[in-house]
């Protein structure tokens, strides 16, 4: 079993992508600047970002285990799990990710199900209709949008929004999508979340997180 450090696996984790990096440590960080930097320069909430840099503070080595040899199972080095994992994303056969979790959006939402079926009474309808040539290459541009895509108008303004978001401790758009063209119900779409979504229905519904 490997026992590695934080720096250890960050430099590691450059290796394998091919990056030259080097890491300084400074001293004078504390627990809560570190937290905001790395919520500022990642895609992570801050939540998750202050676990993380908590952790650092606690030294864990784990102990031989010996379900290994039960299950007849040989672990991987760290940089082949690395190397492995951005295979998967190459190839876009990632199963699920972090950010599609609720906690990547900084709080938990319970009753999402609820704004499926747009309200009869207190709301303004705004109802705009357009004629496309083709159904099928609509709905694709339609199912790509954000992420590396980026948005069909005003892409600017977005990422401004984007950034004001993150300045008031909110999401950004950072976290970007598991997949540039699936979108499945419970995804995360930069700082939306997918609430419905069924192509064949021809019905793509966002719940906006900023």
């Amino acid at each position: 079993p490997e026992v590695l450090t934080y720096k250890k696996m960050l430099l590691e984790f450059a290796q394998v992508r091919g990056l030259k990096r080097y890491i300084i440590t400074v001293p004078v960080m504390t627990p809560k600047l570190s937290s905001y930097w790395l919520y500022f320069v990642t895609s992570t909430s801050y939540k998750l970002a202050t676990s993380l840099v908590d952790s650092m503070s606690v030294q864990i080595i784990g102990k031989p285990s010996e379900i290994n040899t039960i299950l007849n199972l040989e672990p991987i080095s760290y940089k082949r799990a690395v190397a492995l994992a951005f295979e998967k994303i190459e190839q876009n056969t990632i199963v699920s990710s972090w950010k599609d979790s609720m906690i990547s959006s900084g709080r938990l939402y319970k009753n999402l199900h609820k704004y499926v079926n747009v309200p009869k009474y207190g709301c303004f309808r705004d109802y705009k209709e357009a004629r496309v040539t083709n159904q099928v290459t609509t709905l694709d541009k339609i199912w790509s949008i954000g992420g590396e895509t980026g948005w069909y108008y005003g892409n600017l303004l977005w990422k401004l929004r984007g950034y004001m978001d993150k300045m008031v401790g909110g999401i950004g758009l950072r976290r970007g999508r598991t997949s540039p063209t699936d979108l499945h119900t419970g995804d995360a779409l930069d700082f939306w979340r997918v609430i419905f979504a069924d192509k064949t229905k021809q019905k793509l519904l966002l719940y906006a997180e900023m």
